[in-house]
């Protein structure tokens, strides 16, 4: 007899048939609210956080995983990052007991789905869902849909409605929170992870071109490991810009210490993919953290220090309500670059 691997034929085909109907009984539940038709059935499994991120193109933090767990003799549902972890402490401060993950062979009796496909929809009587804040920090996210190989796009406020949550809780630990967030944006600190996202940049000539020069593999590890540096001395530097639209990585905007001509001064500094110019991401980042140092760091006066041969971002500058205040020439690359300096003080931003 042929066999697959170490499977029968049969039970290969009986175990498709199980996904099909997992994932039809999900349809059949998103029918109700007319978005049968967004329920994704992916080529490729999605099983586990890093094959749904791959399979669906994404961060792995927007792949919203659903954990189980007995409470009584029932159990609830924690539907949190793709990022976060269960915090034992705040688990049991939530719900009076310890954090007991179901077993493999309880699971699709519990919740009504197998392993792989756990979802807050279409659940038997009596399981709660609960979501973890984790997931406020994006825009859309993507739950599982019964199967190990299929999602939905949701916002968090439609995964709430759709899952009949019974509430946002925060019993996760892990996950990285943002410092800012914008309308269109948050901003947080950059990891080790974000390198190749941080690459897209640095390496790119033409968005480099006010350095001269696009950077290498080993300046770029420096440019990072400056502000991990600058993080844990000075509580600030350089953060991740990410738009919560997708969860991606755009660029870097923040505050560090830089010398302007002698005088160490606190500048709010921008770059930005070049694929993201021209849609005010930079003035609506370099707006926040001028709020930021006014009102969080108590800083009373914020700089810009810009090449005077970088048009578009003096105009960042202005529109963060900058005006010039000086200039001095930067030694760099073995070049002279002159820059200018642009301010504005917490006093003329009440003004």
């Amino acid at each position: 007899m042929i066999r697959c691997g170490n499977a029968f034929p049969s039970a290969i085909i009986f175990h498709q048939e199980i996904h099909h109907m997992a994932i039809d009984k999900v349809k059949e539940y998103f029918r109700t609210f007319g978005r049968e038709d967004d329920v994704l059935e992916l080529p490729a499994s999605s099983a586990t956080v890093e094959l749904a991120a791959q399979a669906l193109g994404t961060e792995p933090a927007r792949i919203a995983k659903t954990l189980s767990f007995r409470v009584d003799e029932g159990c609830v549902l924690i539907v949190c990052a793709g990022d976060a972890k269960i915090d034992n402490p705040k688990y049991r401060a939530q719900f009076a007991c310890k954090a007991r993950m179901l077993c493999a062979d309880e699971v699709e009796g519990m919740t009504g789905h197998g392993i792989g496909g756990v979802c807050p929809f279409a659940n038997p009587e009596g399981v709660r869902a609960y979501l973890d804040v984790s997931l406020k920090r994006f825009g859309t996210v993507f739950p599982a849909c019964g199967s190990g190989n299929s999602a939905i796009e949701l916002t968090p406020d439609e995964l709430f409605q759709y899952a009949h949550a019974a509430g946002w809780v925060d019993v996760c630990k892990g996950w990285q929170e943002w410092i800012l967030q914008t309308p269109r944006l948050f901003l947080r600190e950059m990891t080790q992870d974000d390198l190749p996202a941080l690459c897209r940049t640095l390496q790119d000539e033409k968005a480099m071109y006010a350095y001269e020069h696009a950077f290498s593999g080993a300046e770029a590890q420096a440019w990072l490991d400056c502000q991990l540096d600058r993080y844990r001395r000075d509580g600030f530097g350089l953060w991740a810009v990410i738009l919560k639209e997708t969860g991606q990585m755009i660029g870097q905007c923040g505050i560090t210490w830089q010398d302007a001509g002698g005088a160490q001064v606190p500048e709010i500094g921008y770059l930005l993919e070049r694929a993201y110019w021209h849609r005010g991401y930079a003035t609506e980042a370099a707006a926040a953290c001028r709020e930021y140092a006014f009102h969080t760091l108590g800083i009373s006066r914020v700089y810009s220090i810009i090449r005077d041969t970088n048009i578009p971002s003096q105009r960042v500058a202005k529109r963060n309500g900058m005006s010039p205040c000086g200039s001095f020439t930067k030694h760099y690359y073995g070049i002279d670059m002159p820059h200018l300096v642009f301010c504005v003080s917490k006093k003329e931003e009440n003004l």
